[in-house]
Parts: C-alpha cells; structure tokens; sequence
C-alpha cells in the first residue's frame, strides 16, 4: 500500500537503485510497495532529505541519470 513506512535502509536502496541501476520510479513503487510519486520525491529529495545526497542531486551525474529516466520511461 501506498501509505507504507519505509526504512532509512530501503531509501538509501531506491537512490542508488534509481540512480546507479537505471530502475525506474514505477518500478520501484512496485517493489516497495509504494507509489511512484513517492519513489520520485524520494529520488528528488524532497522526502527523506539527506545533505550528503543533496549535493549528488545538483550533480552532472544525476542530471544525466534524470535525463536518462525521462527518455527511457516503462
């Protein structure tokens, strides 16, 4: 269900899966049991901040990676 708590553990886990393994945002909400709006924010930062991950959010790398998540989408 959407509404289902996730662990510190499995953030750090749907970032570097989102940002390292090309998984997308619905991919992600399945498997967690989550919506894919709420994988989004999570990569985006905008839940579960994190100032260490902040600076990998203004990064080329995320930049490609975003770009990379719009053009292949599934």
């Amino acid at each position: 269900h959407w509404q289902n708590k996730l662990t510190l553990e499995q953030v750090k886990d749907i970032r570097n899966r989102w940002l390292f393994g090309h998984i997308s945002s619905t991919v992600l909400g399945k498997e967690y049991d989550t919506s894919s709006k709420n994988i989004q924010q999570i990569t985006r930062n905008e839940s579960w901040f994190d100032s260490d991950y902040e600076k990998l959010v203004k990064s080329d790398v995320y930049k490609q990676r975003q770009y990379w998540h719009t053009r292949n989408r599934k």
